[in-house]
C-alpha cells in the first residue's frame, strides 16, 4: 500500500516539475485584437492594451492603434514581461489599471 503511495507522490512531483518548464501565453479572449506587439480591445471609438506581446526592453506605447486612440492599459499588461527596463506611455492614456507588483524583474535593481 505505501509503496503505491509513493509512486503516486513520485509521478505528480515530476508532473508539476514538469508544468513548470511549459511556456504560459497570453490566451486571446472573445473580442481581442492584435499588432505585432499588443493584444488590445476596442471600446467604442478608444482603445486598451491588454497585453504586450513583443520582445522589446524600452517600449512605447503607441498614442492610436488603428486610428483610434490608446487611452487604458489593462490590468495584466505588462504580466510577465520580465526584461522590460522602460515604459513610455503617451498623454492618450487615461486609465492605468496595471498592478505593478505583478511586472518587477528581481533582476533589476
Amino acid at each position: 500500500m505505501w509503496e503505491k503511495i509513493r509512486y503516486i507522490f513520485v509521478a505528480l512531483v515530476v508532473l508539476a516539475a514538469a508544468m513548470s518548464f511549459v511556456p504560459w501565453t497570453a490566451e486571446a479572449e472573445p473580442g481581442d485584437h492584435f499588432t505585432s506587439d499588443y493584444i488590445y480591445n476596442k471600446h467604442g471609438d478608444t482603445v486598451e492594451i491588454t497585453k504586450y506581446i513583443g520582445d522589446g526592453i524600452d517600449v512605447v506605447i503607441p498614442s492610436e492603434i488603428e486610428g483610434m486612440p490608446v487611452t487604458s492599459l489593462g490590468d495584466y499588461a505588462f504580466y510577465q514581461c520580465f526584461d522590460l527596463i522602460s515604459v513610455t506611455i503617451p498623454g492618450s492614456v487615461t486609465r492605468i489599471e496595471m498592478k505593478p507588483s505583478l511586472t518587477a524583474n528581481p533582476s533589476h535593481p
